[in-house]
């Protein structure tokens, strides 16, 4: 053994082993993460589809109120429109 040499063998091997073990976890945990962020996605676009769908079904149900409503310049707690 030579004491001048800056890495064995034993410390190559470590290293490569360190490596293959880091390569080997990473792509597990970036699947895992593009997973995660792509159901998220699914899931907020889904609420905010339902949530449109609920208010233009409340809207069709009450569209003179809301009619009138959105013709309003100014609103007044003395207003009919007010609790509206």
């Amino acid at each position: 053994m030579r004491t001048g040499r800056i890495l064995t063998w034993k410390h190559t091997l470590f290293l490569i082993l360190l490596l293959t073990i880091a390569v080997s976890l990473s792509f597990p945990a970036f699947y895992l993460l593009r997973r995660t962020k792509a159901i998220l996605t699914e899931e907020v676009q889904s609420k905010a589809v339902d949530i449109a769908h609920t208010i233009s079904s409340v809207l069709e149900m009450e569209i003179d109120m809301y009619q009138k409503l959105s013709e309003t310049e100014n609103l007044n707690k003395d207003d009919e429109l007010w609790s509206y």
